[in-house]
């Protein structure tokens, strides 16, 4: 792969090109390169998939279901017990953050039977996928529902990553960055003895320094920690007083950390260091202890395996519940295509991708935080859009046919009600997402080149792809939190569109969605006027009966200029979980009685 990078360097135009368009293109261009890994990686799984379907007793497991339920379950159980061992060692500090030192026992329980139900589903996924009916239906799943929609604007995408590598500054850095994720990090610590002074070469003479054998890369290098009971000299090369450079002083009995990153100037060479040289200037042997803490070049690359993830995921989960639940997977199929052909969706689309470009032009006068509004705004935009399009889609696809009595025609047919429930629920998200992928992409192209806008507006100056990069790829925790919540407002206008016309629906609807939103409001101000017992009865049902959509709001961290944690992004996704299936049960209470003669 690095050979590949080298050559394809020979077409840089980044030479010709202004030095902004290179710093705008960069973090567009590992998104892209994440989406190409992605599509990749699906055409290696359905060859793995396709090899094992081809042995009898596995390709045949789905087509039995008693042998499909024990397949699924041991399988369920092999990956929940591979997560949970991850999630007690080095998973924690992944999900909790370093600074929060890892999950705790009461978080791990808490999270242990949500991430038990989506290892469950997983374990029938892989089943479910290694079927050769799965197989042979692959051009079938794949053409006929939202991965068509999906896999053009990826397939689109994935060309900018293979074309963009011209458009890059230092490609085969940031792709040997890649490549290394799994070779940094702390290393072992290093105890040796320094020995002291030589007191027969004289006072005045430097000591003899040490040479310790070390393995680390001087640009991925961010921290040495040293612990010595003398004072010592740390230095890159053998004599780094005569030849000028950089030297680090270790005191005596106190533990230092040196960072890197915060250092002006680095005193090893560039490239791999094999070893760094010690100085006694005591007369004394000194016990040392150092860690080394190495970190990629380009932390910027997770963008690539998290995009690679995301395209692996929508097409694994559709591929699963398509070929797993063929019932409400019709139905599901069916809601959606009369959901995407509806003119009310098209132009939500329009108008969705008309206003993020004109958010970018829009004088917000804020001195230098425009780009905050944009995302605000952009985010607030594409939710409101889902939400209408998830509302007027369940009740066209259930009111409607209720009252059209088209419903009757369906469940006719061997399809059960809750079979019926549920499929509407799923065709409608199915929906929801493609119209997230589309203006969400959309609106990371717009944010990553608002920055530039800023600066020329300004005449300012013209901001790194690092922070770019940072800007634009901070409002995907944002995304996915607004997809959660029209995930529970779905839920909500399918149990509505059950008993109620469109209008009512509507209107139920955003007005929950402004209570939602003012739940911890209106909780506090219980709180602080607890003398009024009615306004904290009602603020008390308000919040135990709506859904608080204040957890899936991003607008503090995007004032704050902080990064969403990936725990609070696990802990929404289970509130998410827990409440829509809450409103599908309620959905088939309300629908289970319901005349459809």
């Amino acid at each position: 792969m690095h050979c590949a990078v080298v050559m394809l360097e020979s077409f840089s135009f980044v030479g010709q090109v202004p030095p902004w368009v290179v710093d705008w293109l960069t973090p567009l261009w590992l998104m892209s390169l994440g989406v190409l890994l992605g599509l990749i990686s699906l055409g290696v799984l359905w060859l793995v998939c396709a090899g094992l379907s081809r042995i009898p007793v596995i390709g045949s497991l789905k087509d039995d279901p008693q042998r499909f339920r024990i397949a699924g379950l041991i399988c369920g159980f092999g990956v929940f017990a591979v997560t949970v061992a991850f999630l007690t060692t080095s998973g924690g500090s992944l999900l909790a953050g370093e600074d929060q030192g890892g999950l705790s026992l009461t978080q791990i329980l808490g999270l242990a039977i949500p991430v038990l139900l989506i290892c469950l589903g997983l374990g029938f996924t892989m089943v479910t996928l290694v079927s050769k009916r799965t197989i042979d239906e692959t051009w079938l799943t794949f053409h006929e529902g939202p991965l068509w929609g999906i896999g053009i604007l990826f397939g689109l995408i994935a060309i900018y990553g293979i074309l963009g590598i011209s458009l890059v500054r230092d490609p085969d850095q940031i792709v040997l960055s890649f490549t290394r994720l799994g070779s940094v990090g702390e290393q072992d610590p290093i105890e040796l003895t320094i020995p002291g002074v030589d007191t027969q070469r004289g006072l005045n003479e430097d000591p003899e320094p040490t040479a310790v054998a070390v393995s680390f890369r001087q640009e991925e290098l961010e921290a040495i920690i040293f612990d010595s009971n003398r004072r010592l000299v740390i230095s890159g090369f053998e004599d780094s007083a005569a030849l000028g450079y950089r030297e680090i002083d270790v005191t005596d009995d106190e533990v230092v950390r040196w960072d890197a990153r915060t250092t002006p100037t680095n005193p090893f060479p560039k490239g791999e260091v094999t070893e760094i040289f010690v100085s006694n200037f005591s007369e004394e042997d000194a016990d040392l202890k150092l860690t080394l803490v190495t970190s990629i070049q380009y932390p910027e690359v997770m963008t690539i395996p998290l995009s690679a993830l995301f395209v692996v995921v929508i097409f694994v989960v559709y591929f699963a519940h398509r070929n797993a639940l063929p019932k409400i997977s019709a139905v599901a199929l069916s809601t959606f295509k009369t959901s995407v052909i509806q003119p009310f969706y098209i132009i939500l689309l329009i108008i969705g991708l008309f206003l993020i470009v004109l958010f970018l032009y829009l004088p917000y006068n804020t001195f230098g935080e425009d780009i905050k509004m944009l995302k605000d705004a952009g985010l607030t935009l594409i939710k409101v859009l889902a939400v209408l399009s998830a509302v007027w889609a369940s009740s066209t696809a259930i009111t409607d046919e209720i009252e059209g009595r088209t419903a009757l025609t369906v469940l006719s047919k061997p399809i059960r009600r809750q079979s019926f429930i549920i499929g509407k629920f799923l065709g409608i998200n199915w929906a929801t997402m493609l119209m997230f992928v589309v203006l969400g992409t959309a609106l990371l192209f717009v944010v990553s080149y608002m920055p530039f806008h800023e600066a020329k507006e300004g005449a300012d100056d013209m901001p790194s792809w690092q922070t770019v990069h940072f800007e634009t790829f901070a409002i995907i925790p944002g995304l996915c939190l607004a997809l959660m919540a029209t995930v529970v407002l779905t839920g909500l206008s399918v149990a509505l569109s059950t008993r109620l016309p469109m209008l009512a629906n509507l209107i139920t609807c955003f007005s929950i969605y402004v209570l939602g939103h003012l739940t911890p409001l209106l909780v506090q101000s219980a709180a602080v006027g607890d003398q009024f017992e009615v306004v904290m009865f009602v603020a008390q049902l308000i919040a135990t009966v709506l859904p608080n959509l204040e957890h899936f709001d991003m607008q503090a961290a995007i004032t704050s200029g902080r990064s969403v944690p990936m725990m609070y992004l696990a802990w929404s996704s289970v509130y998410c979980l827990v409440y829509s299936l809450i409103a599908l049960l309620l959905s088939l209470i309300l629908f289970e009685d319901r005349d459809v003669a």
